[in-house]
């Protein structure tokens, strides 16, 4: 079944219900997806539950790209994760819709402009590893460390204050490499109870 869906960013949802109630209605909405531009949305995590319920030929709509990104890249990076789901955008402001003929001209253009981006990257790694090679120093990423964010986050999510994602969130660390510090933390806290007030 095809879906139309919407995420929002909103700054106070009490002063902005009217124009979230138009939207739905304006545009058939079977789900909306709000985000609080507050201090604890900052990670996105109504976007992140949205690409993780959106599915192919459903159709996303927002009010701008600014929604959807900060940047360029965050802007390219999004629309090629979409188009690989099979998901059609429609940005109100920007008056895209990629169902149509002229939208899916324009979207064809940002896929392109972002292997072009892709592209530039690898060269740049590329060059950046000979040189490394050529001078005998270490490359790649650095290894990820255990900080005390981390370990906070970890141990609130332990004690179920806040989800994972939540706590991936306030250690600013990708999954895999929470779940795999993660497991350092549980020999770390091993035969330690989590839910004393001494950690």
């Amino acid at each position: 079944m095809r879906l139309n869906l919407c995420y929002l960013k909103i700054l106070d949802s009490n002063h902005n219900s009217d124009r979230v109630e138009w939207i739905q209605k304006q545009y058939k909405i079977d789900k909306m997806f709000v985000e609080k531009n507050s201090e604890r949305d900052k990670c996105g995590l109504e976007l992140k539950r949205l690409l993780g319920e959106i599915s192919k030929q459903d159709t996303l709509y927002i009010e701008s790209f600014s929604a959807i990104a900060r940047n360029l890249t965050e802007l390219l990076k999004f629309i090629v994760l979409l188009e690989e789901k099979g998901v059609y955008l429609v940005s109100l402001e920007e008056q895209l819709d990629a169902s149509t003929r002229e939208g899916k001209i324009r979207m064809a253009a940002f896929v392109e402009l972002a292997n072009f981006e892709r592209s530039i990257i690898r060269q740049r790694q590329r060059q950046g590893i000979e040189l490394a090679l050529a001078e005998k120093r270490p490359y790649g990423r650095p290894k990820a460390k255990i900080t005390d964010e981390l370990r906070k986050a970890y141990l609130s999510w332990k004690k179920g204050r806040i989800t994972a994602v939540e706590a991936m969130c306030q250690a600013n660390i990708k999954r895999n490499t929470f779940y795999k510090l993660a497991k350092q933390l549980d020999e770390e806290f091993k035969g330690m109870s989590l839910f004393t007030n001494e950690i």
